[in-house]
């Protein structure tokens, strides 16, 4: 737990952008909404300068940047959200959840949960196609805390946003190369 506290501290001596370090976070390929085993993780904008608090921080930023993504779909198919719960894990990081509210450009609930959250949510998800409700007939629960985007914070973020994406627009070829050298092909 004490990494986790000096990252938290670290995170916040850096600013929102992370001094222009960009972090792909596709260390696994990724699935919704690339559809794309082939891509990397990649950081973008290293410098000299460049130290471990700003790699923490743009790696945080850049897994908010990728629920972005996903969030942008959503919109697309015609869904809305005015906020978004969170429970476990990265939720409890402060920083971390004021960057997601940032850049998702949506308040963020936290939620008390000692419950397997994917396992919840898609239980919810069965609930509410079934049953044709909304979130608002989910079953109450309590909410810790809530992150509030932070307007300032908002066009250096769709800054980012936009260089994020075209990293991978830009790149796919890429990425598609080095992972046929990675398979030996």
């Amino acid at each position: 737990m004490d990494a986790f506290t000096d990252y938290e501290n670290m995170v916040k001596t850096i600013p929102a952008g992370s001094k222009g370090l960009i972090f792909l976070p596709y260390l696994a390929g990724e699935r919704a909404p690339l559809w794309d085993s082939d891509v990397r993780g990649m950081f973008f904008g290293l410098q000299l300068s460049t130290d471990k608090a700003q790699m923490i921080r743009s790696i945080m930023e850049g897994t908010a940047y990728g629920l972005r993504t996903i969030q942008d779909e959503l919109k697309d198919a015609g869904w809305s959200m005015e906020s978004l719960l969170g429970t476990g894990g990265g939720y409890f990081s402060k920083e971390w959840s004021q960057i997601k509210a940032d850049i998702l450009e949506t308040e963020i609930k936290v939620l008390s949960s000692d419950v397997e959250t994917a396992s919840l949510g898609a239980a919810y998800l069965g609930l509410l196609s079934v049953t044709g409700g909304t979130v608002a007939d989910l079953p109450e629960a309590t909410i810790i805390t809530s992150y509030v985007p932070n307007p300032v914070h908002q066009k250096i973020y769709r800054n980012g946003y936009s260089i994020f994406k075209g990293l991978y627009q830009r790149n796919k070829e890429l990425f598609r190369l080095i992972s046929s050298i990675d398979q030996g092909i």
